[in-house]
């Protein structure tokens, strides 16, 4: 299994924090990614990170972004571009794994996406989502507004923050038959576990 220490910085134009911040969802969801999975990535970002370094010990890894460097897909990784409120253009139950990183908190219709997941999603098959928390959300604005340490366009995308109460019901109402909720950094960012 890969060290979680282990994931690169992402690429691209964000600035240091930004890549920092990346790099710890990397290690939150990267040591409960099973060998040999079936892996997609919602909202994998232009370069598919996370992907590209679990690559050697997953069977197979998707990714599906608005905006993804295609050429990038190679091997056992590719990379779709797709809009995610036309639905994920992938079959049913196909899945074992997917991780949806920083995203939720940028969709106009989460719950619709969720239930896109599910239905992706082999039976029993895990959903490991993060996101920002209502409490992160001042702190955000802060560094992006005010301090400009993190992207300011990131931080204007975002359309709600959620809790774990909402994210729970989220899960229940789209299908899912358990789900555990928990903060980290210092509670700023919320790290979802739900279960087909």
């Amino acid at each position: 299994m890969t060290n979680p220490r282990t994931v690169p910085f992402s690429s691209g134009d964000s600035g240091l924090l930004d890549r920092l911040l990346c790099q710890l969802r990397f290690r939150r969801v990267a040591g409960m990614i099973r060998d040999r999975s079936n892996v997609l990535d919602v909202g994998c970002g232009y370069r598919g990170e996370l992907l590209r370094t679990l690559s050697p010990r997953i069977a197979s890894g998707r990714g599906i972004d608005v905006s993804v460097d295609d050429s990038v897909s190679a091997g056992n990784v590719e990379l779709v571009g797709g809009d995610l409120s036309e639905g994920l253009p992938f079959p049913d139950a196909t899945f074992d794994v997917v991780v949806s990183l920083a995203n939720i908190e940028h969709l106009e219709d989460s719950e619709s996406v969720v239930r896109e997941i599910y239905r992706v999603l082999k039976p029993g098959g895990t959903l490991l989502l993060t996101t920002p928390t209502k409490k992160a959300k001042p702190v955000l604005e802060f560094l992006a507004y005010t301090l400009h340490v993190i992207s300011e366009r990131e931080i204007r995308d975002h359309k709600r923050y959620f809790s774990g109460d909402e994210l729970g019901r989220i899960c229940r109402d789209c299908g899912f038959s358990e789900w555990s909720y928990r903060t980290f950094q210092c509670g700023m960012n919320g790290f979802l576990v739900s279960k087909k």
